[in-house]
């Protein structure tokens, strides 16, 4: 049996038209049918939203043998969207808990979901603006088109994590979840340490690594950025106390008391500035066809390289924001 599912989302990006993710279309409340609105609405009251203009609908639609199931394919299929939709800069998605409807395709009818009340959240609102006729491809649509390859698998797992790590109140588990992030799109096995991927992206290269660099480009870091050599072994020892403190989460009898709440908010600051550095470097590379974790950090250096703001962001930004740790972000704010 086919089943068209559709969930309201707020979410402070504004779309004019349909785009589609993968199996998902993404579309504003402006294209509702008369009997759709009717539904949504119905839908949304039973929540206490009475603002609805804001309300995405994402919309896919499954074949399976039941109800139960065509709800619980959606909510795998609409996790890996909004994981997704986060990419898009400031971005700010909440779900209205399980509201929507669903329309039985083969019997043709419409019934909404009608659940408790939710919390809605808005960070303002972005506007996408048409191209002409249609949007243009976009990385996350890119990478939406194409998960059955290695790479873009692991792209949907740090991403996953990543998003659940910031939903975390223990400071524990948001770092734990964050490095887990990190080791699900830098590891080929599980005997790997992933400390070198981490400064190598970053641009800070280990020995090992500086011979997939040019001569002149390793001696533009050594000249242009400030005090170079030092900064690299500041943040190699705080990725290599990070991994220790991973193990000892996981592996030891830790005791969350342990943790330095001043040091954790510098390793906090360095893993999440890794973490969309190498998120971003991934979607450029699925984006030119790579399929496998190991093409895709055989291609980094070049893209490290080839990128003409490197040293600018890192005295600029990554170096500064760490001479001025009142600059970093709090690890928990309202």
């Amino acid at each position: 049996m086919a089943y068209k599912i559709v969930r309201f989302y707020s979410y402070n990006h504004r779309y004019g038209t349909t785009e589609s993710l993968g199996e998902v279309d993404i579309r504003p409340n402006l294209y509702d049918s008369f009997l759709e609105k009717e539904v949504a609405e119905e839908s949304l009251r039973s929540y206490g939203v009475s603002i609805t203009d804001n309300i995405l609908r994402l919309i896919t639609i499954v074949d399976v043998k039941s109800l139960e199931e065509a709800i619980n394919r959606s909510r795998i299929i609409f996790e890996e969207t909004n994981d997704l939709l986060m990419r898009y800069p400031m971005a700010k998605i909440s779900s209205c808990s399980d509201a929507g409807y669903y329309i039985d395709l083969e019997k043709k009818q419409i019934h909404p979901f009608l659940q408790p009340e939710i919390t809605r959240d808005s960070f303002g609102n972005m506007f996408h603006i048409n191209n002409g006729v249609y949007f243009q491809i976009n990385p996350q649509q890119f990478i939406a088109s194409g998960r059955d390859d290695e790479l873009v698998k692991s792209y949907f797992r740090s991403l996953n994590w990543f998003n659940n790590g910031s939903k975390q109140n223990r400071l524990y588990l948001r770092f734990l979840y964050s490095w887990i992030s990190l080791e699900t799109i830098c590891k080929y096995s599980d005997t790997e340490t992933i400390v070198p991927r981490l400064c190598l992206a970053i641009g800070f290269p280990l020995k090992n690594d500086c011979i997939k660099l040019s001569k002149v480009f390793i001696q533009e870091l050594l000249t242009k950025v400030d005090n170079y050599r030092q900064w690299r072994t500041f943040i190699f020892n705080h990725f290599e106390q990070c991994r220790i403190i991973r193990n000892n989460i996981v592996h030891s009898g830790f005791k969350e008391t342990d943790i330095d709440v001043d040091d954790m908010r510098i390793k906090m600051y360095l893993i999440n500035y890794v973490s969309q550095t190498i998120l971003s470097l991934v979607e450029q590379i699925i984006a030119s066809a790579k399929t496998t974790l190991v093409e895709a950090w055989d291609n980094i250096p070049l893209r490290i390289e080839g990128n003409i703001n490197l040293i600018d962001q890192l005295n600029g930004n990554l170096i500064f924001t760490l001479k001025n740790k009142d600059t970093m972000p709090f690890l928990f704010h309202d």
